[in-house]
């Protein structure tokens, strides 16, 4: 892949986006490689917990990058709003904790990338933020829709219409993001990815579909899909295992089964 790099290693993977030079930028090319690279992810049984972030040391992601797709015909833009609602719901629906480690900017669509990841882990010195108002356009990566459900309706309406660009210390008071220093950033969002990556994977999974999607539902809906995925909670190996190591007062060993 020619604009993000995949690794991986004790059962977390981390996808960079690499491209300092445009800010790590999104373009299709790049959105393209970030599916594909989740599709080869998901069904990986050696990789519990994923990392998004940025090349370098300025962006996370800058968002989408207009120089290169200038053409704000109808069919052109739905297209690629389309193609990133794909990809940013992949994120969502990843069947693993995703951790969006935001160590620089993350403006528009990179911050709407960071929304649809379970965790945001934010180094004191980056910025965030739905600009795309300032340019006479609106979010159309799911932003509208993420970011109330984060920090509230208000707080949304202002964070859009002005299109503000807030620090890691705001972006932690409203509840969007952890702000950490940067001599301890790469430590906190690995500390994070080693706890999550030790927890039952199936109970994580669908942990995470109820709680994204629980709560767009009638509330007795939503209780009802709770239970469903309690049901299947109950089902696995590993809630047997957890139960035997709190009797035994020993560290669980989840398999994943």
């Amino acid at each position: 892949m020619k604009n993000i790099v995949l690794e991986k290693e004790d059962k977390i993977a981390r996808i960079k986006i690499n491209r300092p030079h445009k800010l790590n930028a999104l373009d299709m090319e790049t959105l393209e490689e970030l599916s594909m690279a989740l599709k080869e992810l998901e069904t990986a049984e050696d990789i519990r917990v994923l990392i998004i972030t940025g090349a370098g040391e300025k962006a996370f992601s800058a968002g989408f990058e207009l120089q290169a797709n200038f053409d704000f015909s109808h069919a052109k833009m739905l297209w690629i709003t389309s193609k990133g609602n794909e990809v940013f719901s992949q994120i969502e629906k990843f069947p693993k904790p995703v951790i969006a480690a935001i160590n620089g900017y993350a403006f528009g669509g990179g911050c709407e990338l960071a929304l649809a990841c379970d965790f945001r882990i934010m180094k004191r010195g980056a910025k965030i933020g739905l600009t795309e108002v300032s340019l006479g356009l609106i979010p159309g990566w799911g932003g509208t829709q993420r970011l109330p459900k984060l920090v509230g309706i208000a707080k949304a309406k202002e964070m859009i219409m002005l299109a503000k660009r807030i620090d890691a210390d705001e972006a932690e008071r409203i509840g969007l993001a952890k702000a950490v220093d940067p001599e301890n950033f790469e430590k906190e969002v690995m500390e994070l990815a080693r706890q999550l990556a030790e927890l039952p994977p199936i109970s994580l999974r669908v942990v995470k579909y109820a709680i994204n999607f629980g709560s767009d539902l009638p509330s007795e809906l939503g209780k009802f899909m709770e239970e469903l995925a309690f049901g299947v909670a109950t089902t696995t190996q590993d809630v047997a295992e957890g139960v035997s190591a709190f009797f035994s007062k020993r560290k669980p060993e989840f398999k994943g089964r």
